[in-house]
């Protein structure tokens, strides 16, 4: 089956709108959940609400999902951004442990760790370290929010992946060669299936406060460089406010993505599901 990106219009339950949209991927989901045990990696970067970060009705109605499509074990895990840490207080702020317990998954801090470092094969860096939750579980599933960032051009899923770092590792990501750098995290770890939550985005600014607009929509894909390509045209509808670029392929992160082998190399290798 050809790699898919399901586009769906959000329909206010949410839990029937992020289970059509895993449906319409095929290849078995969601039933390829049930007895296993799923990690979530959100995206909690700062103590401020949706679309800066997670939006706790989202969080909720994925938890039950996997929980109601049989999976083993659920749990829900990030770091945060520098400035704003240590990543328990932007937690606690946002209420993470309690909306993760209240829909029957455990709350992993990333900063506590362990790390596992992992080769990439990088000729100025052989190894990156990640989380050693990432591997721990049987499929790792993100849920990412779609938003402008002032220094890296756009933070999506592959953006996402900087989250399993350790606190010394993420503020070289974002000097230098961004597009690269993020590539490289990107080859250490792969998510089995990524959820874009466009209900709201940053059309502008990012990562934690922006000009905020309504796409009104919930995207999947189980290809990251897919998924963003189609998230930054949604981003592009809003050129008059941001720096991205008309053509989502030149974007530095897209062409680094791509060239590593982080997902799809070309346009013609996916195509668009309405949900």
């Amino acid at each position: 089956m050809a790699v898919r990106v399901a586009v769906r219009r959000a329909s206010g339950d949410l839990h029937a709108d992020i289970l059509r949209a895993i449906e319409t991927l095929g290849n078995g989901a969601p039933q390829l959940v049930n007895g296993r045990s799923v990690l979530i990696k959100a995206n909690f970067n700062s103590p401020h609400g949706y679309p800066a970060t997670t939006a706790p009705d989202f969080l909720s109605a994925l938890i039950l999902t996997l929980r109601g499509a049989g999976a083993a074990r659920v749990a829900v895990g990030d770091s945060c951004g520098l400035r704003w840490g240590p990543a328990a207080r932007v937690a606690r702020a946002l209420g993470i442990p309690e909306i993760a317990a209240g829909a029957g998954a455990a709350w992993i801090n990333f900063d506590d760790g362990p790390w596992r470092e992992v080769a990439v094969g990088g000729a100025d860096q052989a190894a990156v370290k990640v989380a050693e939750a990432a591997f721990g579980v049987d499929l790792l599933i993100y849920a990412c929010c779609m938003k402008t960032h002032r220094r890296a051009g756009f933070s999506m899923s592959l953006k996402h992946a900087v989250g399993f770092l350790p606190p010394d590792q993420r503020n070289a990501i974002h000097d230098g060669d961004i597009g690269r750098n993020i590539a490289r995290i990107n080859r250490a770890v792969r998510p089995d299936l990524i959820l874009l939550d466009a209900r709201r985005c940053f059309a502008a600014g990012g990562p934690a406060i922006g000009w905020v607009r309504r796409p009104g929509l919930i995207m999947a894909s189980a290809d990251r460089v897919a998924l963003d390509v189609e998230g930054l045209k949604v981003l592009g509808g809003y050129l008059r406010l941001n720096r991205l670029r008309r053509n989502p392929w030149d974007e530095p992160q897209i062409r680094a993505a791509s060239a590593s082998g982080a997902g799809i190399r070309g346009k013609d290798e996916y195509e668009v599901v309405e949900a």
